[in-house]
């Protein structure tokens, strides 16, 4: 076994007894959210995909590609905006 450099060695991290205060649901919606919340009130919209399978969600006419990928990595172009399924906007929302 080859002896490592003092500065290569693992470290472990040190905990100073800190512990960080959990987020509260109280907390401002981000605009993400506001615009899903709306969004989804507005209602539904099915796509029929390829093989046949129906997918129930909504489309974010005012977001990116890189807002609504982390929403629902799955999330496609449709109709002017971004199809975002419907499991994903409940997770978003509940969380």
């Amino acid at each position: 076994m080859t002896k490592l450099r003092k500065d290569m060695r693992k470290r472990t991290p040190v905990f100073d007894g800190s512990i960080p205060e959990p987020a509260t649901k109280d907390a401002p919606p981000s605009k993400l959210e506001s615009k899903v919340r709306a969004t989804r009130d507005a209602g539904p919209v099915e796509h029929v995909t390829k093989k046949g399978n129906t997918l129930t969600g909504v489309v974010l006419k005012d977001v990116t590609r890189d807002e609504a990928k982390p929403v629902d990595q799955y999330s496609f172009g449709k109709n002017g905006g971004y199809f975002i399924r419907e499991k994903d906007v409940i997770a978003l929302l509940d969380s």
